[in-house]
This record gives structure tokens, C-alpha cells and sequence, in this order.
């Protein structure tokens, strides 16, 4: 049962993060349930790691006071990893991007000589760990990206570059 209401938390916590509020008074009564909820099913939430990632839809500098409840202050910051994806006030998602390439290159290069090297083995198979493992690691977080064409064309050109290796 405290498998359930963790994972329940934890979902909360996650929308609490990637949701945009439109007031800082509706953050602060959001915070504040979620912070009984959490009291409540006897779980406890760090504080002092909790950031706000402020991202003003007229892109000027937002210069909202930090969030404070309980009497601990949220600090706004610009950029913070999670669940290994870098949040950016900007949504910019080069570093991500980048980040996935260089993971997936050092995993399709550590099976260069054991997989891709290996006449003996069938380019089904080889196609099959490509998709299993190396696409996989590249596209890890994808589905939040923004993507822009040099975002596109630097996949593309990894996703070419393997094939050609193969």
C-alpha cells in the first residue's frame, strides 16, 4: 500500500513540476496540498532540493519573489536536470539532444568489433539491437523535445551514420 501512494506522489510531484501556473498564489496552494498529502501518506518531500523552473510566455525575465511554503524558499532557476532530461526556462533542447548522441555513439561503438564487425552474424539481427539498444538511448526523452530542423538534422545524421556502419 505505500508502494501505491508513493508512486502517486511521486506522479504528483512530476506534474506539480511540469505544470505552468499561471499565479504565484495558485503555486503556493498547489505546493502547500501536495505537501500535506505527502505528511499525510508519511512520506516526506526535500525541500531544499525543490526548484522552480520559471518559463514567462513573453519571454521577459521573470522576476517573481521566491516560492515559500512551509518557510522554506524555492529557488528559480534557469535549467535543473530531471529524470535525466535538462528543463530549461527557454525549452531549448540542444543539450539534450547532443547529450542522447554522445550516449548512443559510445554505446553503438562499444559494440563495433563484438556486433557490427562480426560477418558471422545476420543483419537482421544486427538491425534488431540497433533498434533494441542504440535507438533507444538516443531518442531517451524525446518525447518532451521541441525539436527544430538542426535538432532533426543532427539525429538524422547520427541515424545515417550508424546505417552506413552496419
Amino acid at each position: 500500500m505505500a508502494l501505491k501512494t508513493a508512486a502517486r506522489c511521486v506522479v504528483c510531484m512530476r506534474l506539480m513540476t511540469v505544470h505552468s501556473w499561471r499565479t504565484r498564489k495558485k503555486m503556493l496552494s498547489v505546493s502547500s496540498v501536495f505537501q500535506d498529502a505527502a505528511v499525510r501518506s508519511g512520506l516526506t518531500v526535500s525541500l531544499k532540493k525543490t526548484e522552480v523552473l520559471l518559463q514567462p510566455a513573453d519571454r521577459l525575465i521573470c522576476s517573481w519573489p521566491a516560492i515559500m511554503p512551509g518557510g522554506t524558499a524555492f529557488p528559480a532557476v534557469e535549467r535543473f536536470c530531471y529524470l535525466g532530461s535538462t528543463m530549461s526556462a527557454d525549452a531549448n533542447v540542444d543539450d539534450d539532444v547532443s547529450s542522447c548522441i554522445a550516449e548512443a555513439s559510445q554505446s553503438f561503438g562499444r559494440l563495433l568489433k563484438r556486433l557490427w564487425d562480426d560477418h558471422g552474424i545476420r543483419l537482421e539481427t544486427k538491425v534488431a539491437v540497433y533498434k533494441a539498444a542504440i535507438l533507444t538511448i538516443l531518442l531517451y526523452g524525446s518525447e518532451s523535445w521541441v525539436l527544430y530542423r538542426r535538432h532533426i538534422r543532427k539525429l538524422e545524421h547520427f541515424h545515417s551514420t550508424c546505417e552506413m556502419t552496419r
